[in-house]
């Protein structure tokens, strides 16, 4: 059994410990930062409202509960029952149901009406249905670039579970090293415009940090055949960071995914979904200047289907001794952000800010056995 494994029983153990009598888990996995507990009873879940909250506060994890497949009501029937715990001021524009994994999407123009105070509507619906809502705002002005981005993501679903997981192992896997540093390598933008892409390394991990475009400089690109990049092969980096969408931060993150990267991108949703529309409009004009572009749209594909969307605040495990949390740069619309390593209290503090639109803080840490991570 691998160290992941055992975490996982282990965790599963613990939280079945917690739980009040008639209420079981079913299933415990890691997907992407998040510890995702599946259970036959959804429900009562619910109507412990404070339930979740302790579980995470205990555990330290970022924690969310689904039910079973076999025990949801019919999306018929659900649809009615919820539309009744909504409000009508919401404005709900679409629900849209996924049984494998028991979530029901609602789309709303005022999203903040659907989750209410201290999110109580999110647990009403999943007491009435069984449920896990998830919520997500209806552009205020009607987006092609959106409405493809959320229909190409849900038809990926069930590869993007497969990434999600793949990526949550990878995340909460054994440290290995004693050792205790943090070191930057630039591989462009320093003391020029463009081509923005650092590499934050530690002990345990990899992380690139944007991968821009020189504008108008044909063949200047960032240094990624060097050994803290490419150079050791495409899977040595753990993770990407993405601050915001302009091109010379993001046009370069599709080759990663060509020289045979596979893992997560961390950004907000906005700069998601710009970042595609960006790409794309990038290759289209190096075709048009005739150009030989660098890689083709079903890299950029792979990339918005490898994207982990963040929100402002949130503290997130991207690593096994790196949390990052993203912060509003002011810069554009979306940008971030500021990336942690966080450990233990009593640890040396570094910190370091790029030039781009914000800042990467980083800490190194050690972890003790019951500092596990939080979030």
């Amino acid at each position: 059994m691998s160290s992941v494994d055992q975490q996982l029983d282990d965790l599963r153990t613990e939280i079945t410990s917690e739980l009040p009598n008639g209420i079981t888990v079913s299933d415990v996995k890691y997907e992407g930062p998040e510890l995702v507990v599946y259970t036959r009873d959804p429900k009562k879940f619910a109507k412990k409202g404070d339930l979740i909250r302790r579980l995470a506060s205990k555990l330290r994890k970022r924690i969310t509960v689904r039910p079973d497949p076999d025990v949801l009501s019919k999306p018929r029937d659900a649809r009615d029952q919820i539309m009744t715990v909504i409000p009508d001021e919401a404005g709900v524009t679409d629900l849209d149901f996924h049984a494998d994994t028991g979530e029901v999407v609602i789309e709303a123009e005022k999203p903040g009406m659907v989750i209410g105070r201290h999110g109580s509507p999110l647990r009403e619906i999943t007491q009435e249905v069984g449920w896990t809502p998830e919520v997500v705002r209806t552009p205020p002005i009607e987006s092609s670039t959106v409405s493809n981005v959320r229909n190409f993501l849900k038809q990926e679903r069930d590869e993007r579970r497969d990434i999600l997981e793949k990526v949550g192992r990878q995340i909460h896997r054994e440290e290995m090293s004693d050792d205790e540093f943090v070191r930057i390598t630039t591989l462009g933008c320093c003391r020029e415009v463009g081509r923005a892409a650092f590499i934050l390394s530690t002990p345990e991990t990899r992380i690139l940090i944007d991968c821009g475009d020189k504008p108008g400089a044909e063949g200047e690109v960032p240094y990624l055949q060097v050994p803290e990049a490419l150079g050791a092969g495409a899977q040595n980096i753990d993770a990407v960071v993405l601050t915001h969408a302009h091109l010379d931060h993001s046009a370069l993150i599709p080759l990663l995914f060509k020289y045979g990267y596979d893992g997560p991108i961390y950004t907000t949703e906005p700069t998601r979904d710009l970042m595609g529309l960006l790409q794309l409009d990038y290759l289209d004009v190096a075709a048009k200047e005739g150009r030989a572009p660098p890689y083709d749209s079903e890299m950029v594909r792979e990339a918005i289907k490898h994207t982990i969307p963040l929100e402002y605040g949130d503290v997130t495990d991207i690593a096994p001794d790196v949390k990052l949390t993203l912060h509003n740069a002011g810069h554009m619309t979306p940008a971030c952000s500021t990336a942690r390593s966080t450990t233990s209290p009593a640890s040396r503090r570094s910190s370091w800010s790029p030039p781009t639109a914000a800042a990467t803080t980083t800490r190194p840490t050690r972890r003790t056995p019951s500092e596990s991570s939080s979030g």
